[in-house]
């Protein structure tokens, strides 16, 4: 029986602010599985999770006792409240996030299907628009965002700092940050159904972009070479799952009502969550090569 079973709602609330909700790698949120399943309409008009749901993101092969706890309003990310189910096998709470959305996550993973079937080259701006790459792809087209606004210019204005974060997150995502280990990265761009050679390549260039523009550019060109077919969804979540941005992801199919574990592959000599190599990602390495850390004399 899945969660959708008679049980009472709460009301709709807001995820809280602070420190403790915070996705920062390394944290809990970071390396917990996560549960993603298709949103459909109901019956008072608004979107819910499809039925038939009856385990939680870290069952087995038995299912769970679910009860329905709420929904969770999000300012960013899903433009609906997404439903938060209560697990009382395992004792804990989870969310059904919907599909291309992740935990803690403001923009969607992958672009929508009509974006995808768009295949023309010159249309990278249109089809990435709303998803983690956008903005990678404002940063290339020369659209940085302002450093230092005043109250009275709004707050609408794209802020130079959010800009530079989010870039960074996405070239982790792609494996291009400096924080990602070489036989890591090679084994995301077998995820990404990447050519190695030109990932390679990208990483050299964004090891010695100093702009944000530059940066931008070298994102785009990964994403140009980036095949939009075959799963792309899977394929972005698990490179998200490998580089350590966040959990196991858990994907609930609605034909089969079972779940789907995308196959990330599991390299025991890989450590998807090894400590950066740089102090700031976006500085490059001198040209001699790595700073030592053996102490000076």
């Amino acid at each position: 029986m899945g969660f959708f079973a008679p049980a009472s709602d709460t009301a709709l609330r807001e995820t809280p602010k602070g420190a403790s909700f915070s996705h920062r790698r390394g944290s809990p949120a970071s390396r917990r599985p996560f549960l993603c399943a298709p949103y459909v309409a109901a019956e008072d008009g608004g979107l819910r999770p499809v039925r038939g749901i009856d385990r939680c993101p870290q069952a087995g092969e038995q299912s769970c006792r679910l009860a329905k706890r709420g929904w969770r309003r999000r300012k960013t990310g899903p433009a609906f409240p997404v439903r938060v189910v209560r697990c009382r096998t395992h004792g804990a709470y989870f969310t059904v996030y919907p599909q291309g959305h992740t935990p803690y996550g403001r923009q969607r993973l992958t672009p929508a299907g009509a974006a995808v079937d768009s295949g023309a080259a010159d249309d990278v701006k249109n089809r990435w628009a709303g998803t983690i790459f956008e903005a990678a792809v404002q940063a290339a087209a020369g659209m940085i965002g302002v450093r230092d606004a005043g109250f009275e210019d709004g707050p609408s204005l794209p802020r130079h700092s959010t800009q530079r974060r989010r870039v960074s997150s996405a070239a982790r995502l792609l494996a291009l940050s400096l924080e990602i280990d070489e036989r890591l990265a090679d084994a995301v761009s077998q995820v990404l159904d990447l050519p190695g050679l030109d990932h390679r390549q990208a990483r050299t260039e964004f090891a010695s972009a100093a702009q944000l523009r530059e940066r931008g550019r070298v994102i785009v060109s990964v994403l140009e070479r980036m095949p939009l077919a075959g799963a792309l969804e899977q394929r972005l979540l698990c490179s998200g799952f490998l580089v350590g941005l966040w959990g196991r992801p858990v994907l609930w199919d609605a034909r089969t009502s079972r779940r789907v574990f995308p196959p990330c592959g599991t390299t025991p000599w890989i450590s998807p969550r090894s400590p950066p190599l740089a102090r700031h990602e976006n500085v490059p390495y001198p040209a001699q090569g790595r700073p030592s850390t053996l102490p000076s004399s």
